[in-house]
């Protein structure tokens, strides 16, 4: 049955994040390396390693929550992004982190993008 997404939980390093308004895609395709030889008449593949690119999370500006993100920033220190769904499943994001303000317009909230640059594996807790 068909699930909608409010009630997710956006945490970092444990403790919750507030005011998230969207998640990246939370998994990755592997690449596809070729493995055609001379006696084959048909292009052939196999799967390489996922790709993932860095993680963009959209937020709505908060002034506390911007200022206790923004020294984690350091690209020194992994931190753990936990994106846990009402229905259990949890996935686990390590690595650097970045903030960014984003555009200001005319009567629009303001916003930021905290982007994860992995360090590790995409890590997946399936639900009980």
């Amino acid at each position: 049955m068909a699930m909608i997404s409010a009630g997710t939980k956006i945490l970092l390093d444990d403790e919750e994040l507030h005011y998230c308004e969207s998640t990246p895609e939370l998994g990755a395709t592997p690449s596809e390396v070729e493995v055609t030889a001379l006696e084959n008449h048909n292009k052939l593949t196999v799967p390489g390693i996922k790709e993932c690119d860095s993680m963009d999370f959209t937020f709505f500006y908060d002034t506390q929550q911007f200022k206790k993100l923004h020294p984690l920033c350091d690209n020194k220190t992994d931190h753990v992004i936990t994106v846990e769904f009402p229905d259990g499943l949890k996935i686990k994001l390590t690595g650097k982190l970045s903030v960014a303000l984003s555009s200001a317009s005319v009567n629009e909230a303001l916003k930021y993008t905290l982007t994860v640059s992995l360090s590790a594996d995409v890590e997946t807790v399936l639900p009980e």
